[in-house]
């Protein structure tokens, strides 16, 4: 039986000691090279789909998130990790103006994986706990 290379952490779970100064960390690179960030043809496609079913005011919520990665209102509820080592993150963000949280799944290498949106209040009840790493 090969052991997984990743492990997964959700904020419902579980998050390590470690991860705090980890996740910040992540997200001051993210933001001084929020303007090298790169976007997968998945996330594009999503973007664009997204975008057509719900308007400019998607768009203009997801640029906001671009240039302000950082927002108070991002909400970092998952992210995979080896060791000590945070590969890749899925930020909330919320905005009083557009009906839908935005959610970007972003590696440590700045490329956005996807893009989507969730329902404001949608904090997935349904989330299967065996898929996350347990407390210390």
């Amino acid at each position: 039986m090969t052991k997984k290379s990743v492990n997964r952490y959700h904020k419902n779970f579980f998050f390590p000691n470690w991860s705090g100064h980890q996740l910040a960390k992540f997200m001051t690179n993210l933001a001084e090279n929020s303007m090298s960030i790169l976007f997968t043809p998945h996330a594009v496609d999503k973007i664009t789909a997204d975008t057509v079913k719900y308007g400019q005011e998607f768009r203009r919520c997801l640029l906001k998130v671009i240039r302000n990665i950082e927002s108070e209102t991002a909400d970092i509820f998952e992210f995979y990790a080896d060791e000590k080592s945070i590969k890749k993150i899925c930020i909330r963000y919320s905005f009083e103006d557009f009906p839908f949280d935005i959610v970007l799944v972003i590696s440590y290498q700045g490329i956005v994986i996807t893009v989507y949106t969730t329902k404001k209040g949608d904090y997935h009840a349904s989330l299967n706990e065996n898929l996350y790493e347990k407390g210390e």
